[in-house]
């Protein structure tokens, strides 16, 4: 696992602000999603996999009232934050035991660029043994290659970024993974796989609703590690005061998704969706 939350940013604190105003910024886009993909019908029990310190399973709930939507994870001091029902995982644990039922919808969000192939291998296999059949996954997570837009742009900065990338390859992030997720799904054994997009702009949100994602505070533990100067910190930072007061600056952020349905031994399942624009 190349993510740990008290690594990033300048405490544990601010990383769960980030995740928290992340989770508010992407949430509606990442419903729509979801709701499409289930054409409108809402799943009675859900699995929040990798929920991490709880910011979307919450909002899940809000949205999902009748649902029963389980924060998972193999982190106790974050899973302590989140609400019952939540269950603490092992990496090789089963995610559902002969006492419960089998879950109608697992969500995997911004987990799968951290694990290797061969852990996200193991992930699919158990995601399938917790499934209902027909049961439905969907996993959210990055594609560097289609990750959106901000203007005013500063190409000058494309080398420090390339770097960070190179660092995280390294520790073990895959920024690229949702193209892998397809032929991975398929392989364990999931049907009607499709990739799906939507997006969240400034059009609609405030600029600085967008610092989660482009504030560089999240790198500030970098310096430490010594991939990235002060002096490039403060260029970084500067470019993003640059788009905060330009008035007519621009950011569309893209959200990746990847869905695959759980087969049915006895009946067919749902056609699958076009996508989602």
């Amino acid at each position: 696992m190349s993510y740990d939350p008290k690594d990033m940013g300048p405490s544990l604190a601010w990383e769960l602000r980030r995740l928290e105003r992340q989770a508010e910024l992407s949430f509606e886009a990442e419903l729509r999603i979801l709701e499409k993909l289930l054409t409108g019908r809402t799943p009675s029990r859900v699995l929040d996999l990798g929920c991490g310190s709880g910011a979307f399973t919450r909002r899940l709930r809000d949205a999902w009232p009748a649902t029963t939507v389980v924060g998972a994870d193999i982190d106790g001091d974050m899973l302590a934050l989140v609400a019952e029902p939540t269950k603490l995982i092992g990496p090789d644990e089963t995610l559902v035991h002969e006492s419960e039922s089998a879950y109608e919808l697992i969500i995997i969000r911004y987990v799968a660029q951290h694990l290797s192939p061969e852990s996200r291998g193991s992930m699919w296999a158990r995601c399938r043994a917790a499934l209902a059949e027909g049961g439905h996954v969907v996993v959210i997570d990055v594609d560097d290659s289609d990750w959106g837009t901000v203007q005013p742009q500063d190409h000058t900065l494309e080398p420090i970024y390339q770097r960070i990338s190179a660092f995280q390859t390294r520790g073990g992030s895959d920024r690229s993974v949702v193209g892998h997720l397809p032929d991975e799904l398929k392989a364990a054994g999931f049907i009607e796989v499709s990739r799906v997009r939507d997006h969240v702009a400034s059009s609609t949100r405030p600029i600085d609703d967008f610092e989660p994602h482009l504030s560089p505070t999240r790198h500030a533990g970098l310096v430490v590690q010594k991939v990235l100067s002060l002096a490039e910190m403060a260029r970084l930072a500067a470019a993003w005061q640059s788009v905060r007061s330009d008035p007519d600056a621009f950011i569309s952020l893209n959200i990746h998704a990847v869905h695959a349905t759980n087969p049915s031994q006895t009946t067919s399942v749902h056609t699958r969706p076009e996508g989602v624009m």
